[in-house]
């Protein structure tokens, strides 16, 4: 639970709260509020710094659950829910029907919009996207300026990063690593521990890359 308050404080970094005692308050501390969400029930904390979408009332029209925080100067727009113990801060920006939730942290300057599902443990940060209705959950982190979107699903301690792109059907899961200029999409399944990297690499169609691989 955390305190229903506010105060002013630190700002939050991407990867951790820091170690003291500002961890326990909203947003470590900056100021900010409590917010109310349109079919009347509690919202998240949310930064002054930062925007969540109102109504003509003042009511949060993404609907934003009691422990959530959106901090810095994130924004969280038309109907997205954001809930669990889920945080968005920094520049990051959560729209459309997209939903965030679980223990997930979206930050630095990404965007998760459309019907994306961003949950469990996973992170999606630098200049990241996730769209569509594309899923990301478990583990699993989206980082630099990768792009995951269609109906693609990142899981398991799967890591998509610098210019990749996961999109259509295909699955990326297990212990996985997509970077480089690499494009796995179609109905391609990628896990185990391989590697796809490099400028030119295309993984599509039915094909299946599993166990301890690296295709550059």
């Amino acid at each position: 639970m955390i305190f229903r308050s506010s105060i002013l404080g630190l700002s939050l970094v991407c990867a951790s709260f820091f170690s003291s005692a500002y961890a326990a308050l909203p947003c470590n501390g900056a100021r900010g509020k409590f917010t109310v969400n349109q079919d009347g029930s509690p919202g998240g904390f949310v930064a002054n710094s930062a925007h969540v979408e109102k109504d003509q009332v003042g009511r949060n029209i993404p609907l934003i659950g009691e422990e959530v925080q959106v901090c810095d100067f994130a924004r969280v727009l038309g109907h997205a829910i954001i809930s669990g113990d889920a945080h968005i801060f920094d520049n990051a920006q959560v729209s459309g029907e997209a939903e965030v939730y679980g223990n997930s942290r979206v930050c630095e300057n990404a965007k998760v919009y459309g019907k994306a599902q961003i949950y469990g443990d996973s992170r999606v940060y630098g200049d990241a996207r996730v769209y569509g209705s594309a899923r990301l959950y478990d583990n699993a982190k989206i980082f630099e300026s990768a792009k995951v979107y269609g109906k693609a699903w990142v899981f398991g301690n799967a890591q998509v990063f610098d210019r990749a792109r996961v999109y259509g059907n295909s699955r990326v899961s297990g212990n996985a690593r997509i970077y480089g200029n690499a494009r796995i999409y179609g109905n391609a399944q990628i896990y185990g521990d391989a590697i796809i990297c490099g400028d030119i690499i295309s993984i599509f169609g039915d094909t299946e890359v599993a166990g301890d691989v690296r295709i550059s």
